[in-house]
């Protein structure tokens, strides 16, 4: 699929309902009662893996590293695989750090992260018995380190949502409406990174909160030398933790504690004053909150949401979701093909245009219940969507 626009999927009516609350987005940003979100779709475009494909790169790291414990019933199989068959052995891991294998479906993303934690916990360590050695978080974040190398500088960055993200959160700060507090659910330090490169910033990691980042914000920027004050701050807090990208280590945390598997959010879970789920409702409670990237799957976020009474939210949230995998699904299902950049032409246009907008409109209904109002958008559609906020301050 080489280029996706809203223009040519969505009915009319949606579109112009698209663009209302896109200006409805605007008017609580210009008056300083947003909170922006992060989702990891913002970083999809530096070549760091959405969720499927890190999980599947994760797997290919694990199916090299480890096995299943000695003595289990799978073990004297796998041993004999990787032993008389090494060659293909390899081609399968490269497969899985491609994405071109990807780990089944029929399993939910905190178990799937379960069984990454779990493997990597039975690797043994020189002098250690397998059952008595267990994987520090420091080597779950190695792993997860290895699996998530841009393959982009951040000066490349500059047409991506991601960047038109960071210039909105530097226009916010700038228009003098207070502090800029945003929430990610990203474990990489790609925004940091952007804010800091894009624009003349100080940074403070602020070691009393682990996974906070603070960025000092210049308002005039013709005197530098001027102290920030609190007002000029744009808050960075990473919900899942944080590490340094291999080659961006300059800017961000790099955390004790990353939630990944299912384990690790139900631990988060049982702590009702967890910090975790206070800048969330925080945020939910006092703003309206305008996700970018973000699917909207996490489970401790659909907890939260489920948990807050709608009606006592006195604010509209939006999330910017993207379309295009929706549409490279029934476009396959129709057709058998990936499909190709639609224009008038193509004649299964019209069908898919039927069942996305009534997909759509069911995932709307959905998410209305929570007081979230769907922004639809597609990849090439998000960066420009994003600028169009940053236009209003």
């Amino acid at each position: 699929m080489k280029r996706l626009t809203i223009k040519n999927l969505l009915f009319d009516e949606v579109l112009e309902q698209n663009t209302q609350r896109l200006n409805e987005v605007a008017k609580y940003i210009k008056q300083g009662q947003s909170t922006l979100v992060a989702g990891a779709g913002l970083s999809v475009p530096a070549g760091l893996p959405g969720w499927n494909a890190l999980l599947a790169k994760a797997f290919s790291v694990i199916i090299d590293l480890s096995e299943p414990v000695s003595g289990s019933t799978y073990f004297i199989g796998f041993q004999s695989f990787r032993e008389t068959h090494s060659e293909r052995f390899k081609e399968l891991v490269e497969q899985f750090a491609r994405g071109d294998i990807m780990p089944p479906g029929d399993t939910n993303f905190l178990e799937a992260g379960e069984y990454i934690e779990q493997a990597l916990n039975q690797i043994a360590l020189p002098g250690y018995d397998t059952l008595s050695s267990r994987i520090s978080r420091v080597r779950l974040q190695a792993v997860l380190r290895q699996c998530m190398k841009p393959n982009k500088t951040i000066e490349e960055l500059s047409t991506t949502a991601l960047w038109k993200f960071a210039e909105l959160i530097i226009s916010y700060i700038k228009s003098g409406k207070g502090i800029g507090n945003v929430i990610t659910y990203n474990y990489d330090n790609l925004l940091e990174c952007c804010l800091m490169s894009c624009f003349r910033n100080t940074y403070d990691k602020d070691d009393r909160l682990e996974n906070h980042c603070i960025i000092h914000v210049d308002r005039d920027m013709e005197a530098p030398s001027l102290p920030p004050t609190h007002e000029h701050m744009a808050h960075i807090y990473h919900v899942h933790g944080s590490f340094l990208l291999p080659g961006l280590e300059d800017y961000g945390k790099n955390s004790d504690n990353l939630i990944l598997s299912e384990e690790s959010y139900y631990e988060v879970e049982k702590q009702a004053y967890n910090w975790v789920h206070l800048v969330q409702a925080q945020a939910l409670l006092n703003s309206s909150c305008i996700f970018s990237g973000f699917s909207a799957e996490d489970y401790n976020f659909r907890r939260l949401i489920k948990s807050l009474n709608p009606s006592r939210l006195p604010y509209k949230h939006y999330i910017l979701f993207t379309i295009n995998d929706a549409v490279r699904h029934f476009y396959h299902e129709l057709t058998g093909a990936e499909p190709p950049d639609f224009d008038e032409k193509d004649k299964a246009r019209e069908d898919i245009c039927f069942l996305i907008n009534y997909y759509l409109s069911l995932k709307e209904n959905y998410w209305r219940r929570y007081n979230i109002y769907p922004i639809w958008s597609t990849y090439d559609d998000l960066p420009d969507q994003v600028k169009s906020l940053i236009t209003t301050m």
